[in-house]
C-alpha cells in the first residue's frame, strides 16, 4: 500500500498558508470563471501539501453544480498529475486514488455529513434522511392546509380579521411556502398597529370622485397616450359599486391612486392649464390622503400574516 508523502515542515506550511489561505469574495455572472478559480485553489492546496483530499470540502448551491464540480476536480487532478514531478506528483496521485472521499456537494449534503459523523453530539436520529425538494414542498403544503383547516374548524378570530383586511388563505399559501424556508429566523419584527379613522379618507375620496364625475363627460374620445382620464373613469365606476365603509373595499379603490401616473397635459380638453391642475390635484391626493392610510393598513396586514405563518410553521 502506498504511503502518504511527507507533509511540508512548519515553516513551509505557514508560507503556503499565507499565500493560499486568504479570504476572498468574488461576485461575477455565470460563465466568468468562478468555478475555475475554485478548482485552481483546490488543486494548488493538494499540490503544496496544505490539504489532503479527504480533509477538503467544497460547497455549492445545487446538486447539478456539485456533480459538475466533482467531475471537473478529478479532471484537473489528472491533468496536474501528468505535469507534476517528485513529491508534488505523489500528492496529486494520492488525491486521485481517494478523490471520492473529498466532500463536494450542496450545503445540505455537507451538513448531513457532519451530522452523520456526530449524531449523538448533534442529538439526531441515526437513521435520519435528507429531505428532497419535492418531499419538503409536500410537508409544507400539509402543514399549511392542516393549520388553516384547524382555524376554520375552531372559528378562529383571525379568520374574521383576514376578511376585514381583504385577505384570503389562498393568497397567503405561496408566501408560507417561502416563509417555511426561514426556520432559523427566531423573531419577525411585525408590531401591532392601530388603523386610522377612515371617515376623513372617505370624505376626501367622495369629494374627489364628484370632481371626476363632472369632468368625465368633457373627455375627448382621442386621448393619445394620456392614462389619467381612463383612471378617472375606472375610479368612478369602482366607487359606484363599493361600500366605502368597508376598509378592505375602500383600500381597493385607493390602490388605484399611483403618484407615478402623470397626465399628458396637451390631451386634456382645457389643454396644458387643465392638465397641470389635474396633475397637481392627483399628486396631492396621493400624498396627503392615500399615503397617510396606506402605511398603517399594510402594517396591520403584515402583523396578521406573520402571526398566521408563524403559527403554521
Amino acid at each position: 500500500m502506498k504511503s502518504r508523502p511527507d507533509p511540508p515542515d512548519q515553516d513551509q506550511r505557514q508560507r503556503i498558508i499565507d499565500e493560499l489561505d486568504k479570504t476572498m469574495l468574488v461576485e461575477a455572472a455565470a460563465g466568468t470563471g468562478k468555478t475555475t478559480g475554485m478548482l485552481n485553489r483546490m488543486v494548488a492546496l493538494i499540490q503544496q501539501g496544505v490539504c489532503l483530499v479527504d480533509t477538503m470540502a467544497a460547497v455549492t448551491f445545487t446538486r447539478k453544480a456539485a456533480a459538475e464540480l466533482r467531475a471537473r476536480f478529478r479532471g484537473r487532478l489528472e491533468k496536474a498529475a501528468s505535469e507534476a514531478t517528485g513529491v508534488e506528483a505523489e500528492r496529486v496521485l494520492l488525491a486521485i486514488s481517494s478523490v471520492e472521499r473529498c466532500c463536494i456537494g450542496t450545503i445540505h449534503s455537507f451538513c448531513a455529513r457532519l451530522l452523520r459523523e456526530r449524531p449523538i453530539e448533534a442529538g439526531v436520529d441515526l437513521a435520519f434522511q435528507e429531505l428532497d425538494e419535492d418531499l419538503d414542498q409536500q410537508f409544507r403544503e400539509e402543514a399549511w392546509k392542516g393549520f388553516t383547516d384547524r382555524l376554520i374548524a375552531e372559528d378562529d378570530e383571525r379568520i374574521k380579521q383576514l376578511r376585514e383586511l381583504g385577505l384570503q388563505f389562498e393568497q397567503l399559501r405561496n408566501g408560507f411556502m417561502k416563509f417555511a424556508g426561514y426556520s432559523d429566523v427566531q423573531h419577525w419584527d411585525a408590531p401591532e398597529v392601530d388603523l386610522p379613522d377612515w371617515n376623513p379618507t372617505i370624505m376626501a375620496l367622495e369629494e374627489y370622485v364628484s370632481h371626476m364625475e363632472k369632468l368625465i363627460p368633457t373627455f375627448p374620445m382621442d386621448r393619445g397616450t394620456d392614462k389619467l382620464m381612463n383612471r378617472y373613469e375606472h375610479i368612478v365606476r369602482l366607487t359606484r359599486n363599493r361600500d366605502l365603509g368597508s376598509p378592505a373595499k375602500l383600500m381597493q379603490v385607493l390602490e388605484l391612486f399611483s403618484s407615478s401616473l402623470k397626465p399628458v397635459q396637451r390631451c386634456w380638453p382645457g389643454g396644458p392649464p387643465q392638465g397641470q391642475a389635474e396633475q397637481q390635484r392627483w399628486s396631492q391626493f396621493c400624498e396627503q390622503v392615500v399615503d397617510r392610510v396606506k402605511k398603517p393598513w399594510l402594517a396591520k396586514r403584515y402583523h396578521l400574516v406573520i402571526d398566521l405563518m408563524t403559527g403554521a410553521a
